[in-house]
């Protein structure tokens, strides 16, 4: 199951008659959000602080949602930053709730370096934007430019975070933005500063949405469809996920139970696990579909070769062409509103994802699989990579706060690299036996059309002498219109499976892992883990942008309806 992250900002000196509208306020964003992704679990992300946080923490465990404490230092530490005049009170209402919380993630532990209050609170708002796909701030829409305040946050989620914060960083990386789901309120000290800010707005009443600003030339449906594709990708992959809770790993490894006992790698296996058996189950019925499109296109087209030039008498047989070219029509419309192909290609980027993910973090490497596709690839995987992110929260934490996994690399080996070669070999023998099976049946049938050719040719300079008759002449003509509609549909299938593409993509994979075992049992000798996991990053990378190919390649040659 994959959850959904929303992190709450906000002031800790609400006022204090207004504490039941904004906690009413809470309630309706968090519910509906539950109605609009009733199959994924909630989980909110508080920073613990006194007022906002705290009531928002109230809310959510009302709800049933999942809890997760992110203290920017620890606890001991934490507790002295709330307000003086309030904090006895305030240490025992923390205290009440924080013995209920799901999860608790400790900052201090993961940005050990020296910082200061101001750094940890920054640090902090970072986390809080980089692992949700959206924010719900109780804010009085001052924008103070306060580091590591309510403002702050607002503005890193709307703007992205400051380039010196993210994981991994190019000049020229998308900024990572969400929606604000912002509860305008009032605090008990006056606080000076800009009201006026430029971001896109969306009035829900009792709260408004707002968006980056870098959307003002679009639609403001268009902006929220941007926002919801993500998180309803995310929820109906967990709907079907269900029927899959019990699938067999197709991890190479899977049940050592050295590796099952790290923290939070269980949830890693389990999602991979559906990943790739929903991406079969799709394959196959993406492929049927396609088998069946290419017959009903072929026989749009024999219906009428048949009239044409065997029984023009019955006009009446011209009615089945337009009947399977509307066949065609409702098989691309199932393919295209029920996401059955491209659901196939998600499935299977991030079954790919989460297996490199696993091997990466069974041998103890901090680095993560979702930083390391391209930008051209985040529209094509968008959701996959927020998917990978989200499951991947506690096996980081688990792996930053100093719990060493001595990694085996006698394991890794052969049930990731030497079992990715062995992978890359079937398919590529396997594609090439489709390849030319298909290429075979394809010049068969048009090689079968050039022979009625030539025996048309015969039949005009030979036998028309004899038989004063045109109708050999047009069976002819049928037979030779069929014989290449026939040579058609085996090239078509050819393309629309990316045959050629993908059996090319395998033979540079099988160079590629081939190369990476002399270079791995090279570094492995040498016993330095710095070069040996960063070797298993250079394949795992490899793999990747090799995955995230394949699925652009194929949304290109996509199912669609024969016009040619």
């Amino acid at each position: 199951m994959i959850p959904i992250n929303i992190a709450i900002t906000g002031h800790r000196d609400l006022l204090p008659e207004k504490i039941t509208e904004y906690e009413n306020g809470i309630r309706t964003i968090l519910k509906q959000t539950m109605r609009k992704y009733p199959d994924s679990t909630i989980q909110l992300l508080t920073g613990m602080a006194e007022g906002t946080d705290i009531l928002g923490v109230k809310v959510a465990l009302e709800l049933g949602c999942s809890v997760i404490a992110v203290l920017p230092m620890a606890q001991e530490d934490f507790v002295k930053t709330f307000y003086k005049d309030k904090m006895d009170v305030s240490i025992v209402e923390f205290e009440t709730i924080f013995a209920k919380v799901t999860k608790v993630i400790d900052l201090s532990k993961v940005y050990t370096e020296t910082q200061s209050v101001t750094d940890r609170f920054v640090r902090l708002r970072v986390y809080l934007t980089e692992n949700s796909q959206m924010i719900i701030a109780l804010w009085n829409g001052v924008k103070n430019n306060k580091l590591g305040g309510t403002s702050n946050t607002v503005k890193f989620a709307l703007e992205g975070t400051p380039r010196k914060y993210r994981e991994k960083y190019s000049i020229i990386d998308n900024d990572h933005t969400m929606p604000v789901h912002y509860i305008n309120v009032l605090r008990e000290t006056e606080e000076v500063g800009d009201k006026e800010y430029n971001y896109i707005e969306k009035n829900n009443g009792i709260y408004t949405t707002l968006y980056p600003s870098v959307w003002e030339d679009s639609e403001l449906l268009q902006i929220e469809s941007y926002y919801d594709k993500e998180l309803n990708e995310i929820n109906c992959f967990n709907k079907n996920c269900e029927k899959y809770s019990d699938a067999s790993s197709y991890l190479a490894g899977v049940n050592d139970t050295s590796i099952n006992a790290i923290n939070g790698m269980k949830k890693i296996i389990k999602a991979q696990a559906a990943a790739d058996s929903m991406a079969d189950e799709k394959q196959r019925k993406t492929t049927s579909l396609l088998i069946i499109q290419l017959i009903f296109g072929f026989l749009v087209f024999f219906w009428v070769a048949l009239f044409d030039e065997i029984i023009p008498s019955i006009p009446y047989l011209l009615i089945f062409s337009p009947l399977f070219f509307l066949l065609c029509v409702v098989v691309y419309n199932i393919v295209n509103k029920r996401k059955i192909e491209s659901r196939y290609y998600d499935y299977r980027a991030l079954g790919e994802c989460l297996r490199v993910q696993f091997y990466w973090k069974s041998v103890g490497i901090k680095e993560n699989t979702y930083s390391y596709y391209s930008r051209k690839n985040e529209c094509e995987l968008g959701w996959t990579l927020t998917a990978v992110k989200n499951l991947s929260m506690d096996i980081n934490y688990t792996l930053i706060t100093g719990n060493t996994i001595e990694g085996n690399y006698d394991n890794l080996k052969t049930n990731w690299i030497n079992d990715q070669l062995v992978y890359f070999k079937k398919k590529s023998i396997k594609n090439k036996k489709a390849i030319k099976k298909n290429k075979n049946r394809t010049r068969a049938f048009f090689g079968l059309g050039l022979l009625f050719v030539f025996l048309l040719i015969a039949e005009r300079f030979f036998i028309r002498q004899y038989l004063d008759n045109d109708y050999l002449m047009h069976i002819f003509l049928f037979l030779i219109d069929v014989s290449l509609a026939g040579g058609a549909i085996f090239s078509g299938y050819l393309d629309k499976r990316s045959l050629e593409a993908e059996f090319s993509q395998f033979k540079r994979m099988i160079t590629l892992f081939t190369q990476g075992i002399k270079e791995f049992d090279l570094v492995v000798m040498s016993g330095e883990k710095e070069e040996i996991q960063k070797t298993i990053v250079e394949l795992g990378t490899d793999a990747l942008a090799e995955n995230a190919d394949w699925v652009v390649y194929n949304r290109m040659s996509s199912i669609d309806i024969p016009l040619g």
